[in-house]
């Protein structure tokens, strides 16, 4: 986009990358500090190489390993695509690292487990007591056995509603029940309380040879011997503050760790890896711990964020440079932070960016209007592409068309969970029965467009089949699906085709449709998702919705590679798109992010100094994913035109399109005086 580097500004950026060289060699820990779009890859990847040309050799010699640690698979991906391709660096998320440090201790591990399900076991009984319901029960032994007695049937009752379940319970275990919720959270804590007691047993028995971390799940199955993502730091720190030689295997094994993101890094991984060095300094062994982030970009509260900067036994390298965005963005973003970081292009032809906003109401069918007309009036097309950016996964699920089976999956999945479940990018963290539908979008897609068959299809299986009746069976199977136009339809029609006829379906449905009718596939839904009688009917629904629902969806799922997306607009969360840049980027934008954050994003506006940091954090996120074109549509259903005026100042009146305000002379806060 822009060619004209500016000759001072590239001498600094080399200096500063050979004081990180400087740092390396000298076995100094130091953070990397550098804003949205400074090169902070480039400068971890620049770090990467650097130590494969200069420390190859002793790396081998002495069976060392470089570790990388970053926030995503898609982050992997990239670093490792820099890099090349090499066994002397282990590129990997948080999570995967810290599980690969302490998997192979599991007598340790066994013995935290079992202390966390003790703890677990006093924590839960403190919250039954909570509840006026138990503390006022005569005999509460007995409403144990009860409940420990007829669990399962209880369980059964949990998605009746309030009047009905009480009836149930009545007749069930004869016990009359006011408030329905806490009852409900009574009954699942004494059962989770059993269970923990004999998980204890197991474990006292020696019947427990191992404990997993499920990356699939985000919270824990401790009584299974399985644990999640939070658990699992909590594990690491407490295994590497623990077993002194569990620090010095670490420290002799992996000499560099690198991490990126810092901002996002539990506050546990830091301390972990602060372990490390503090051992490595009283032992005298070399060992370098360097982070690369932007404490503005932290969007997720247990994040290490500003902290990290405080901690003296780490370096400071600042970058004020950007590379990425125009001046025009750069004098925006740079509004925001308040750090003494403020930024500059590294290129001298860096102007001509476009930032545009405009108010209106909150209906679907307005934003899509202004949406379409952003695309005609800029000339965005398929090669260049509009990224329109919501606050919530929802949203997302409307504007892109497939929000019946966003919903369809919100009554079975847990809410914490349901933005990697169902959302998430990176498809081997798709809930199993969301995975099934992707990988039967693909197969159909490939059908339907045939010449998408040989990307996926196996070509080994297909070995045996001649050309002529290759074509013959592509032909046959483009034919049966062609005209089908519901999810059931779809399903039909392929559990309908003779395998032993069609060699290739025989192949693909291996591969893709996995079950041999409807039923099977009924009941894989049922046992994955829990689905209970009373909500069957949901399902059926569900197989019968439009074709076009479950194609949007996958549309969407696959947009982490825009090249892969037919559409001219692709939606994004906020969150979602950190560490992604995009030419043209739309944000909608309204005064409040979900019940809790009530205003919080108009008072990033009128009130800069006293809003929400995690606010403030995002918005700076959004905006700087923008190279050159920002538009921002903003919910304005409750602002008042002083407000508005506020909020246009603050994009610099002088770039700046508005509609549909009356002229008011805006009273402004000290932070966006002009003077």
């Amino acid at each position: 986009m822009f060619k004209k580097h500016k000759i001072a500004a590239l001498r600094k950026e080399k200096e500063i990358q050979e004081k990180i060289f400087e740092y390396i060699d000298n076995f100094e820990s130091f953070v990397f500090y550098a804003g949205a779009g400074a090169g902070k890859t480039y400068a971890l990847k620049e770090s990467l190489r650097y130590l494969l040309k200069h420390k190859r050799e002793k790396l081998k010699r002495k069976n060392q390993k470089i570790v990388c640690i970053t926030y995503t698979n898609v982050a992997v991906n990239e670093i490792k695509r820099r890099i090349g391709n090499t066994e002397l660096v282990l590129v990997s998320t948080i999570h995967e690292r810290m599980w690969d440090f302490i998997k192979n201790y599991q007598k340790e591990l066994i013995l935290i487990h079992k202390e966390k399900l003790k703890s677990e076991i006093i924590n839960l009984q403190d919250k039954i007591e909570q509840y006026d319901f138990y503390n006022t029960y005569s005999n509460k032994e007995m409403l144990k056995e009860l409940i420990l007695k007829h669990a399962e049937e209880l369980k059964k009752l949990q998605n009746l509603r309030a009047r009905e379940y009480k009836e149930k319970v009545k007749e069930l275990i004869n016990i009359s029940i006011s408030n329905v919720g806490n009852f409900k959270k009574i009954v699942n804590n004494i059962i989770k309380i059993e269970k923990y007691k004999q998980a204890v047993e197991r474990i006292d028995n020696n019947e427990v040879k191992e404990i997993k971390y499920t990356m699939l799940y985000n919270s824990d199955r401790l009584e299974k011997m399985q644990f999640s993502h939070d658990t699992l730091l909590e594990y690491a720190l407490q295994m590497v503050e623990e077993y002194s030689n569990l620090r010095r295997i670490l420290v002799d094994k992996y000499p560099y760790i690198f991490v990126d993101e810092f901002q996002d890094t539990n506050r546990k991984v830091v301390s972990l890896l602060k372990q490390l060095y503090e051992y490595s300094k009283n032992k005298n062994k070399n060992f370098l711990i360097g982070y690369f982030g932007d404490a503005y970009q932290r969007i997720y509260s247990d994040g290490v964020g500003k902290e990290i900067i405080q901690e003296s036994y780490l370096q400071k390298i600042d970058k004020k440079f950007n590379r990425r965005s125009a001046n025009e963005i750069i004098y925006l973003i740079n509004k925001i932070r308040d750090d003494g970081l403020e930024q500059e292009s590294v290129y001298e032809d860096a102007e001509g960016g476009k930032i545009k906003i405009v108010f209106g109401d909150g209906q679907v069918e307005n934003i899509k209007e202004y949406i379409n007309n952003i695309c005609n009036e800029n000339g965005f097309n398929r090669k260049n592409k509009l990224h329109v950016l919501f606050l919530t996964n929802k949203l997302i699920a409307k504007f892109a068309g497939f929000e019946k089976f966003y919903n369809f999956f919100a009554n079975f999945i847990n809410y914490n969970e349901l933005a990697t479940h169902i959302m998430s990018k990176d498809t081997t963290k798709l809930n199993q029965t969301v995975k099934y539908i992707f990988d039967l979008m693909t197969l159909y897609i490939a059908i339907r467009d045939k010449k998408n068959l040989n990307m996926i299809i196996d070509k080994k299986k297909i070995k045996n089949i001649s050309l002529r009746e290759y074509k013959e069976n592509v032909f046959e199977l483009n034919e049966k699906i062609k005209d089908t136009t519901s999810l059931i339809d779809l399903l039909e029609t392929l559990f309908s085709i003779d395998k032993n006829r069609n060699k290739l379906f025989q192949i693909l449905h291996k591969q893709y449709l996995y079950f041999e009718n409807i039923n099977e596939l009924k009941n894989f839904f049922i046992e994955k998702l829990q689905i209970s009688d009373e909500k069957l009917d949901e399902l059926d629904k569900y197989l019968n919705y439009d074709l076009n629902i479950f194609l949007n969806w996958y549309s969407y799922i696959i947009s982490n590679n825009e090249k892969d997306v037919l559409e001219k607009v692709i939606y994004h969360t906020y969150h979602s798109t950190k560490g992604e840049e995009y030419d043209n980027v739309m944000i909608v934008m309204e005064d409040s992010f979900g019940k809790k954050r009530k205003n919080a994003i108009k008072n990033f506006f009128i009130d800069f100094e006293n809003c929400d940091e995690d606010i403030k954090n995002l918005i700076y996120v959004s905006f700087s994913r923008t190279k050159k074109n920002l538009f921002v549509y903003y919910i304005d259903d409750h602002l008042k035109n002083e407000e508005k005026e506020n909020i246009i100042h603050f994009f610099k009146l002088s770039m700046v399109e508005t509609t549909g305000l009356e002229p008011v002379t805006p009273t402004l806060p000290a932070w966006c005086s002009t003077s």
